[in-house]
């Protein structure tokens, strides 16, 4: 029987401790704008938005239905800056290293096709890695000639850093990897990593959309020299928003792949001067609302506590492996090494795309992870597809119990 205690935080956060057989776990209110439909387990896909982050969108695009896109800019031109300073706050490094992008893939590639490689080059990804990403790099070394290197994984799941380092090399240019896909729970040991490619003088871009918000992050104490996230996500932002990370010792040995009107100055018929942020990256035209409401998540993000909501995520997942491992109608599909709040599993008898929809059914919204999300990695592991089931703080354990019920039950 599960035991729940309802606290309240400062800043007026609803927060209940429930106690199950491993301890108490926390959950803290989701704040939302309207009730939720159902059991909302799939926000590795998209989280539910609190109320603050609708409520500031909704007010700017009435203000810009009011008097016009650039006027409603102009007027929240102070609130739009600060976004910035609030992803400097929230994953470190200096305001300045930070540029918005379309979402997490646009930030990826406008970061990855600005990194210089040429014939003969190589960069290296892990096994795991994500699809969108991993086609960048074969439409890329289809065109330029280099090679893409994998580092494997251990028996456990979890990318052996030694290989990692036997495929350096001096024509090395890029390490890429995803810190964890959507595949899998799999955190990779971003610091390691970090450290590595500063011994070698490797440029890193990390792949953080599934960790922002999810893990508590420093990209400058990681040691990465790149990094993307969305807003989507574990934020509970605003789709069709992400931003990049650009350090600034990393800033001379990039060439943009591409600029726009706010990227440079214009000098004269023949000359232009990119400017040194890295917002060199960032396109003019984007969604101001979006912007703002991804302002608005980070408040909500920053008031919950990293360090709570990562424990908070982290116990959700062990909570549905553990769980999940010991019932005789489903098998775990996530490897020894998953940690984080995206647990990956079977229902023996079913299809994982029949299991989802009878979820549904019943009221529990889950997703799917498939082969060609990440080819490579479930290739080696005999996989085709998987229910990926991933819970937010605001999920309470009553109702991963009632999941985890649903689940034995489905088969009988």
């Amino acid at each position: 029987m599960l035991h729940e205690i309802l606290i309240c935080d400062l800043n007026g956060v609803d927060v209940t401790l429930t106690e199950t057989e491993k301890g108490f776990v926390m959950t803290i209110s989701g704040n939302f704008a309207v009730p939720p439909e159902g059991t909302h387990l799939d926000n590795a896909g998209a989280s539910l938005m609190p109320k603050a982050v609708i409520n500031t969108m909704r007010s700017y695009m009435d203000r810009e239905a009011a008097v016009g896109g650039y006027r409603a800019a102009d007027e929240h031109k102070d609130q739009l800056d600060a976004v910035y300073q609030k992803l400097s706050d929230g994953f470190g490094g200096h305001k300045t290293s930070y540029a918005i992008s379309g979402g997490g893939a646009d930030a990826f590639a406008k970061l990855f096709y600005s990194v210089p490689i040429s014939a003969g080059d190589n960069i290296i990804t892990s096994q795991n890695e994500y699809c969108s990403n991993y086609l960048a790099y074969l439409h890329r070394a289809e065109r330029c000639g280099f090679e893409v290197r994998i580092a494997p994984f251990n028996d456990d799941g979890q990318i052996d850093l030694d290989i990692l380092e036997s495929l350096i090399d001096d024509r090395t240019r890029l390490v890429s990897l995803s810190h964890n896909t959507a595949t899998s729970g799999v955190v990779l040991p971003a610091r390691e990593i970090g450290r590595l490619c500063k011994q070698h003088d490797i440029l890193y871009l990390l792949d953080a959309t599934q960790t922002v918000g999810h893990l508590e992050l420093d990209f400058a104490d990681i040691g990465c020299d790149m990094a993307t996230g969305t807003a989507r996500k574990w934020l509970r932002g605003p789709r069709g928003l992400g931003f990049m990370y650009l350090a600034e010792a990393a800033r001379e040995r990039i060439r943009p792949a591409m600029i726009y009107n706010q990227s440079a100055d214009w000098l004269g018929a023949n000359a232009f001067s990119l400017r040194s942020d890295a917002r060199v990256l960032e396109s003019w035209e984007r969604s101001c609302g979006n912007q703002l409401g991804l302002g608005a998540a980070l408040n909500v993000y920053q008031s919950n506590g990293p360090a709570e909501i990562e424990r908070s995520l982290f116990a959700r997942g062990k909570y549905l492996r553990d769980n999940i491992a010991d019932m005789k109608s489903m098998e775990l599909v996530d490897p020894g090494a998953a940690s984080s709040a995206i647990v990956t599993c079977n229902v023996k008898a079913l299809e994982a795309a029949d299991a989802k929809k009878r979820l549904a059914e019943e009221g529990f919204h889950v997703n799917v992870a498939v082969k060609a999300q990440s080819l490579i990695d479930f290739e080696k592991r005999g996989i085709e597809s998987a229910l990926r089931i991933s819970p937010h703080y605001y999920t309470s354990m009553s109702e991963l119990d009632s999941l985890l019920t649903r689940l034995e039950d489905m088969t009988k």
